[in-house]
């Protein structure tokens, strides 16, 4: 939790004014697998296709660089590319199934804050709530 929390600093210092911001900023960190995803939460994992984009992402996030977070940024946009799909259509299901619609920065961030283990985790948790 201590290594997310470095990793997430930078983002954290630029987007809370307060202490209070910062914790709000950070609950994505430090929620525990599996994520409560249901209800609104859960609506872009049952969007059609939902399930492919995950799995693709899934993929190309397994043989990524994970040193930081614009590598990791481009590896989603090339994934909505091969899709050709919108960044909302890979945007909207990756977002859910990091952060269980708490606030989060950009995908990068939240993907390099996480880590490999924990975000593909959290990435494989959610494709078995996806439409089949």
């Amino acid at each position: 939790a201590t290594a997310r929390l470095l990793k997430a600093a930078p983002f954290l210092k630029d987007r809370s004014a307060t202490l209070a911001a910062v914790v709000e900023a950070s609950a994505f960190l430090f929620l525990k697998r599996p994520l409560d995803l249901a209800g609104k939460t859960a609506q872009p994992l049952k969007k059609t296709g939902a399930k492919t984009v995950l799995e693709k992402i899934s993929g190309a996030l397994a043989a990524a660089d994970w040193s930081n977070a614009a590598s990791l940024e481009a590896v989603l946009k090339r994934s909505a590319e091969e899709l050709a799909v919108g960044f909302g259509q890979v945007g909207q299901p990756l977002r859910a199934a990091l952060t269980a619609g708490h606030a989060s920065p950009s995908l990068g961030d939240v993907l390099h804050a996480l880590g490999a283990a924990e975000s593909l985790g959290r990435i494989e948790d959610a494709v078995s709530l996806s439409e089949q």
